[in-house]
């Protein structure tokens, strides 16, 4: 892992390191897209750095702008588009309650 990460790319490669890899599951994973949909849901109820991770990621693709929008790459992508398709839709929801954050 590098300092800091590049929303411009995401490299879903098992075993990808780098600033581009964050969402990559590690070099041993050999499932397919449903085991990585698994292990990434896995990753977002269980670790704080990846469901910070895939909410940035949701966040800077909502802007939708091409110089903001990033590029997904790997045997994942797809799935992992669909997972920030379904972040972004969550941002949306009117009856969501606000976070407090400050009482």
């Amino acid at each position: 892992m590098c300092g800091l990460l590049d929303f411009n790319r995401i490299d879903t490669t098992p075993g990808a390191t780098g600033c581009h890899a964050f969402l990559a599951p590690p070099e041993q994973f050999n499932g397919g897209i449903r085991e990585y949909m698994l292990w990434l849901r896995d990753r977002y109820d269980n670790d704080l750095a990846i469901r910070q991770y895939l909410l940035s990621a949701a966040i800077f693709q909502k802007i939708g702008t091409p110089q903001s929008t990033a590029v997904i790459v790997g045997p994942f992508a797809e799935g992992l588009a669909r997972v920030l398709q379904r972040l972004r839709e969550g941002f949306k929801n009117p009856e969501a309650q606000p976070l407090k954050l400050a009482s």
